[in-house]
């Protein structure tokens, strides 16, 4: 039983591992992983390596071909604007139910991590100020009433990090915009005014789609085998897990 656990928790840092080398740009678009290589790695045996792979190939991190192996995923312009729009209406629907459901605590605090932000944007910590304060767009998210919008977001959540990781670390990005914009936001949740919320909302998208999509190339510039899977069986991942593991509905 504890071989077991112990087999259980390397396979689950090996994947935090490698998914964090992905998101923090360490491990580069078209770098191959092989089994041979990360199995002595992690001490890990070759079929928890490939059940890791499967489970990176679900988050669109990288891409098996049976030909020519695991290689990590480019993101494109496509991929932002695709993320983005579906990102943006629903957390425009979110908001109109999260406005009447978020305390006046949860709405204070989010106040002074805006704050935070400003102060460390202030110190040039680009990356720090935006992680701060993204948790308004999870804080809508969560407030939505809306387990199956929940699941779709959730299901695209490690693209959208991928995404906000790229943008932040490149020296051309100004990420006072953006915030300012986000700021903008919670003042109209803070009114209870869910039109104008829902507006804000869609329009930071549509903006962030033209500043995300400066920083990756076209989908016709990336080889097949780097482009990130749409599968729709990908959203249903997460929508089984959302009704609890047995894909019955709530």
């Amino acid at each position: 039983m504890q071989k077991r656990h112990m087999r259980a928790a390397l396979k689950r840092q090996a994947y935090e591992t490698l998914k964090a080398l992905i998101l923090s740009g360490e491990l580069k678009p078209g770098d191959a992983l092989l089994e041979d290589e990360l199995g002595p790695q992690f001490g890990l045996s070759r079929t928890p390596i490939r059940e890791i792979l499967r489970q990176l190939a679900q988050d669109r991190l990288v891409k098996h071909n049976s030909y020519v192996g695991t290689y990590v995923t480019q993101l494109t312009r496509e991929d932002v604007r695709e993320i983005y729009e579906i990102r943006g209406f629903l957390e425009a629907l979110a908001v109109r139910t999260a406005v009447a459901l978020i305390s006046d605590r949860e709405l204070e605090e989010m106040e002074q991590v805006y704050h935070r932000a400003r102060e460390e944007l202030g110190q040039a910590k680009t990356t720090g100020a935006l992680n701060e304060f993204r948790g308004l767009h999870d804080l809508l998210v969560a407030h939505s009433n809306n387990l199956r919008l929940q699941a779709i977001v959730r299901a695209l959540e490690i693209e959208w990090q991928r995404i906000g990781s790229i943008v932040t670390q490149s020296p051309d990005y100004d990420a006072e915009p953006a915030l300012n914009e986000k700021y903008e936001i919670l003042c109209a949740v803070r009114d209870r005014d869910a039109d104008r919320a829902a507006h804000l909302i869609v329009e930071h998208y549509a903006r962030s789609v033209h500043v995300a999509g400066q920083f990756l190339p076209d989908r016709s510039a990336v080889p097949e085998i780097l482009l990130t899977p749409t599968q729709p069986s990908l959203l249903n991942i997460s929508l089984i897990n959302a009704c609890g593991g047995d894909g019955k509905k709530p």
